[in-house]
C-alpha cells in the first residue's frame, strides 16, 4: 500500500509541475516520464536480485540495508536519530552488520556513503520500510534534474522539447538514475547546476551563477570528481567569450602543462598521482571481488609520461568499451550500441560548431563536450572495470545528444520561449 500511495503522490506532483510551467509538452508527458523511471527502477531491482545471490553484494541494497540496521538499533535503544546523523560511533555488534557506513573511517560527517545511508534513514521515517518507496523517491530526485534542464532549454534554446525528451531517455542514463544509488542524486544536482549555468550564459545574471555554484556543494559531497572536473570547464567557458575552438584547445594545452607542473611540485597531491592511486584501489578491490568485466589496461604510473602511455587505453575504455563482441550480455550489447551512437553524435556536434547560432549556445556546446570528455578520460584512466565504468559515466551521457541538438539545429522551434512563465499564474 505504501508503494502505491507514494507512487501515486509523486506522479501527481509531476503532473502539477507540468501544469504549473509551460514546457511545450502535453501535461501527461511528465507523469509518463516519471512512471517510466519507476518501471526502469523495477527492472534494476530485478536485474540485481537475479544476478546477485547474496543480497549484500548488490549495490542498490547496501545503503538501504545499512539504514534499516541503524534505524532498528536506534529503535531498540530508544534514542534520538539526530546524534546518529552527526556522529559515526556505533557499537561493534552493530558495526559488523554494516556494509558501507565505515567506508571513510573515523569521524567523517560528509562521507558520501554515510550521506546516502542517512538519506535512507530519513526516508524510513515515512516509507514503512519499503525498498520500492525509496527507489521511487530517488527516481523522483533525478526526474527533478531533468525537469530543470527542460525548463532552461524551453526558455532559451528554441529546441523542440520532444527532441530533448528523447535525449533524456538514453538507456544507461535512465537505468542508473532510476535506482537508489549515488547516480540518482548526482543527476539531480548536476543537471540542476548545468541548467542554471546555461541560463547564466544567456542572461549574465549573477544569481544564476550563484545558484549553479551552490548546487555543486552537495554534489561535491556525493561525487567529488564530477565537481572538480566541472569547475575548470565552466571557468574556460567564462573566459572564452567568443566560443573559439582554437582558443579552447589552447586552454586545454595550458591544462596539460599545469598537470605536468603539478606532477613536479605537488607530489602525492598532484591529479596524476591521485588518478594512479584510484586505479590502484580499483584494481585491488576488484581482484578480491573477482570482477567479470575487468578490462586490460596498463598500470598508471604517477607521472606525465605514464599518463600519456595509458592515454590510448583510457580513450578506448572510456569512449568505446564495451565493444559489441566483448560480451553477449544484453546490458553490454545495449551499452556498446549506445557508445557507438554517442561517438557519432560527438563527432557530428563538434563538426557543426561553426554554424550560425546564439553565442551563448555555442559556448554551452563547448562546455558540454569538454565536460563529457574530461569525465570520461578520468574514468578511462582510473576505472578498469567496464561494469563500473558504464555506471559512473551514465550521469554525463545526456550531454552529448544535447550538444548535438544545439549544434545541428535540426529540431528548432520558431523561437525560444523567453517569456517562459509560471503558467499557473496566467488566466
Amino acid at each position: 500500500m505504501a508503494t502505491i500511495f507514494y507512487g501515486t503522490l509523486l506522479l501527481w506532483l509531476a503532473y502539477r509541475i507540468g501544469c504549473r510551467f509551460d514546457f511545450g509538452l502535453p501535461k501527461w508527458i511528465l507523469p509518463a516520464f516519471l512512471l517510466t523511471k519507476f518501471l526502469i527502477g523495477g527492472v534494476v531491482f530485478y536485474l540485481f536480485t537475479a544476478h546477485y545471490t547474496v543480497r549484500s553484494d548488490a549495490d542498490i541494497f547496501k545503503y538501504f540495508d545499512d539504514a534499516v540496521v541503524l534505524s532498528n538499533y536506534m529503535e531498540v535503544e530508544k534514542g534520538s536519530i539526530l546524534p546518529l546523523m552527526v556522529y559515526s560511533d556505533v557499537p561493534q555488534e552493530v558495526g559488523i552488520r554494516l556494509k558501507s557506513w565505515f567506508s571513510g573511517g573515523g569521524f567523517n560527517l560528509f562521507d558520501s556513503s554515510r550521506v546516502m545511508v542517512k538519506l535512507h534513514i530519513v526516508m524510513l521515517l515515512f516509507s514503512f520500510g519499503s525498498y520500492h518507496v525509496h527507489s521511487f523517491f530517488f527516481a523522483f530526485l533525478s526526474f527533478l534534474g531533468c525537469v530543470a534542464l527542460l525548463k532552461s532549454f524551453r526558455r532559451f534554446s528554441g529546441i523542440n522539447m520532444w527532441a530533448l525528451l528523447v535525449c533524456l531517455m538514453m538507456p544507461s542514463f535512465q537505468l542508473w538514475s532510476s535506482a537508489p544509488l549515488k547516480e540518482s542524486v548526482s543527476v539531480w544536482l548536476m543537471l540542476s547546476s548545468v541548467a542554471h549555468f546555461y541560463e547564466f550564459l544567456h542572461t549574465n545574471s549573477r544569481k544564476k551563477l550563484l545558484l549553479s555554484s551552490i548546487v555543486l556543494l552537495p554534489l561535491y559531497v556525493i561525487k567529488p570528481f564530477y565537481v572538480l572536473l566541472l569547475i575548470p570547464c565552466a571557468i574556460c567557458t567564462l573566459i572564452l567569450k567568443d566560443a573559439s575552438i582554437k582558443k579552447y584547445l589552447l586552454l586545454a594545452s595550458v591544462g596539460v602543462v599545469a598537470l605536468w607542473m603539478s606532477d613536479l611540485f605537488l607530489g602525492t597531491w598532484s591529479p596524476i598521482d591521485m588518478m594512479a592511486r584510484k586505479q590502484h584501489d580499483f584494481l585491488g578491490y576488484f581482484r578480491v571481488q573477482t570482477a567479470e568485466s575487468m578490462s586490460s589496461i596498463p598500470v598508471l604510473q604517477p607521472d606525465i609520461l605514464g599518463l600519456f602511455k595509458v592515454l590510448p587505453h583510457a580513450l578506448l575504455n572510456a569512449f568505446l568499451k564495451p565493444m559489441p563482441w566483448d560480451s553477449f550480455n544484453p546490458l553490454y550489447l545495449a551499452s556498446s550500441l549506445e557508445n557507438i551512437f554517442l561517438f557519432v553524435l560527438f563527432v557530428m556536434a563538434f563538426m557543426r560548431m561553426r554554424r550560425n547560432r546564439p553565442l551563448a549556445d555555442s559556448r554551452f556546446i563547448l562546455f558540454l563536450l569538454s565536460y563529457f570528455t574530461v569525465v570520461l578520460l578520468l574514468l578511462g584512466f582510473s576505472c578498469p572495470v567496464i561494469g563500473s565504468l558504464m555506471r559512473f559515466k551514465s550521469p554525463v551521457l545526456v550531454f552529448v545528444p544535447t550538444a548535438f541538438l544545439m549544434a545541428s539545429r535540426l529540431f528548432v522551434c520558431s523561437k525560444p520561449a523567453k517569456d517562459f512563465i509560471d503558467s499557473g499564474t496566467q488566466s
